[in-house]
């Protein structure tokens, strides 16, 4: 309570709306729009920090395989832009465990060109790309790929626009391609990996990604109808994307 010439006053306190994402139950969230999480020298990026508890930090100590900030925008906002030649982002062991139950993952994306191969996330379990992928499939080049073990290959056209936002919700076996918060294919047959290795940008043989990376959100578990709707309303609001609704 204050008190101004005698007379009590009540005043309360501002406080601060969380994102998004801080509502939920977040595993790792990298947002290129707060640009304290960017540590880079003119312009290469060789750390994009985690906005999650969980400090699953994405790194890259080769100076020719950095990505570059601050000179490209999505929506106005700061974007991680990726040279489609070799630009690549590595996650720690610690976030590898991201695969071995229900999850949910959603990007947003604003590619150059999007050529068939392109791999934007990509989990390896030993020498295999299954683990942990989304990507354009290398043969007709206009099927978005979706895999955990288990793949949808659904009959959906390559994504264009100025942003869109991929991902997946997986729930025990099930898995669900998303695409503007759309399913756009499902598979029963999905199943828990152990990685070996996760990036965001597959480094090698035409697949990395060519063009900007906006917000990365993955949560360790299966979200809600609801909640992923949030999520993917507050995505695509930000990011001048879609989002149907689930």
């Amino acid at each position: 309570m204050l008190v101004l010439n005698g007379i009590g006053a009540s005043r309360t306190a501002a406080v601060a709306t969380p994102s998004v994402p801080q509502t939920l139950p977040v595993f790792f969230w990298f947002d290129p729009s707060d640009e304290a999480t960017i540590v880079q020298t003119a312009g290469s990026v060789s750390q994009w920090g985690d906005k999650s508890p969980n400090g699953y930090h994405l790194t890259q100590a080769t100076g020719a395989n950095q990505p570059s900030y601050g000179a490209r925008y999505i929506n106005g906002l700061k974007a991680v832009d990726f040279d489609g030649t070799n630009d690549t982002m590595l996650f720690p062991s610690g976030a590898y465990s991201i695969a071995t139950g229900s999850n949910t993952f959603l990007m947003v994306l604003s590619p150059d060109t999007l050529a068939k191969a392109t791999q934007p996330l990509i989990g390896n379990v030993g020498g295999a790309d299954n683990g942990y992928t989304i990507g354009i499939d290398e043969y007709s080049g206009t099927v978005i790929d979706f895999k955990q073990g288990g793949s949808v290959n659904p009959a959906q056209s390559t994504p264009s626009g100025s942003a869109f936002i991929l991902g997946f919700r997986r729930t025990a076996t099930l898995l669900e391609g998303l695409y503007n918060g759309v399913v756009v294919g499902t598979t029963s047959s999905a199943s828990n990996q152990t990685l070996t290795a996760l990036a965001l940008s597959r480094n090698g043989a035409g697949r990395q990604i060519d063009g900007l990376v906006g917000e990365v959100v993955a949560c360790n578990q299966s979200l809600s109808n609801g909640d992923l709707n949030l999520l993917g309303n507050y995505l695509a609001a930000k990011w001048g994307a879609t989002w149907t609704g689930i």
